[in-house]
């Protein structure tokens, strides 16, 4: 009985030995084919709910401005009329004071979800594109492009912050 106990513990002391070996030969990295060990820690937490509710009260009094301005700006009337200019300056301005303050939102809570912060720069860039393009000139065709994306993107930020309890 001793002996095939030797035997046993002598086979697995070779297997560990050629596993070692092995990773060794590939730069310290499991060949192609084997499954690699996960980390023991993350960096983000199993649940986003606590980071994403602090990042939805942070943007929430954000979004509701912006919110407050795109609803003013979409019922100034027919893009480049005499009466849509004016509103279209105040909505520029209005958003591009709105934008550092979003970003500098987004950036300080990297603990969110992904897609929760994805979604919030994406509807914070689209933006930012509307009204770079509105400074350079009239509103084109693809402005339209530009605004409905914002308003797709905004209902990732809108829908998951409603999840967590936060509303604007």
């Amino acid at each position: 009985m001793a002996l095939c106990a030797l035997v046993v513990a002598a086979a697995a002391l070779v297997v560990g030995i050629t596993g070692l070996t092995r990773s060794e030969s590939f730069g310290g990295r499991a060949p192609s084919g084997s499954v690699a060990a996960s980390p023991s820690s993350t960096t983000r937490p199993a649940s986003t709910t606590d980071a994403n509710r602090a990042f939805c009260s942070a943007i929430a009094p954000l979004m509701a401005e912006s919110d407050k301005s795109a609803q003013a700006y979409s019922h100034l009337g027919t893009p480049n009329s005499p009466e849509w200019k004016p509103g279209a300056q105040t909505f520029v301005s209005d958003t591009k004071a709105w934008l550092p303050r979003i970003q500098t939102v987004i950036d300080t809570h990297g603990d969110a979800d992904p897609f929760l912060l994805r979604s919030t720069q994406r509807f914070a860039d689209d933006l930012q594109y509307l009204t770079e393009d509105l400074e350079s000139g009239p509103w084109e065709r693809y402005d339209q492009t530009i605004w409905d994306d914002s308003v797709s993107a905004v209902s990732g930020p809108l829908n998951v912050c409603a999840g967590v309890g936060v509303k604007w």
